[in-house]
């Protein structure tokens, strides 16, 4: 990718990729928002530099939810856990098992260059909070 040499690493980038490193797998939105407080930023900036910065390998999506990106900074193979309560992620402190790759490959034909496998449930702090009043419904928070 040629045009990868030609970009030039811009204070936006640099502050959007601290944000993914100091966050925990935070959401396009958590970035804006973060960088917001201090710095003149917009959201399509936050979007096109997560771009920049995932097709340059520094960082990568997690998919835990349909409608809800989040970026990684760990680019080492590894699973997550999604929280369905309050939406956050985690990194899952299991190792990489690539026997499923390779089994994958096997029972499809594929050429398996890795998998991504997210575990959902409840997080600790959200099973320790008081159950949600009959009628109503907890979900994530805003701007998750």
């Amino acid at each position: 990718m040629a045009e990868n040499l030609n970009r030039r690493n811009t204070r936006q980038r640099e502050l959007v990729f601290e944000a993914v490193c100091c966050g925990n797998h935070p959401a396009a939105r958590e970035i804006f928002d973060q960088i917001a407080k201090t710095e003149r930023i917009s959201l399509g900036t936050v979007y096109r530099n997560l771009m920049i910065l995932e097709e340059e390998g520094e960082i990568v999506q997690v998919k835990s939810d349909p409608e809800l990106v989040r970026y990684d900074r760990r680019r080492d193979l590894h699973h997550h856990l999604h929280c369905k309560i309050c939406g956050r992620v985690y990194d899952m402190p299991l190792p990489y098992n690539s026997g499923f790759d390779r089994e994958a490959a096997k029972k499809s034909g594929y050429r398996i260059e890795r998998h991504s496998i997210t575990f959902e449930g409840i997080c600790a702090a959200c099973m320790q909070e008081k159950p949600p009043k009959k009628g109503s419904q907890k979900g994530p928070p805003k701007g998750s």
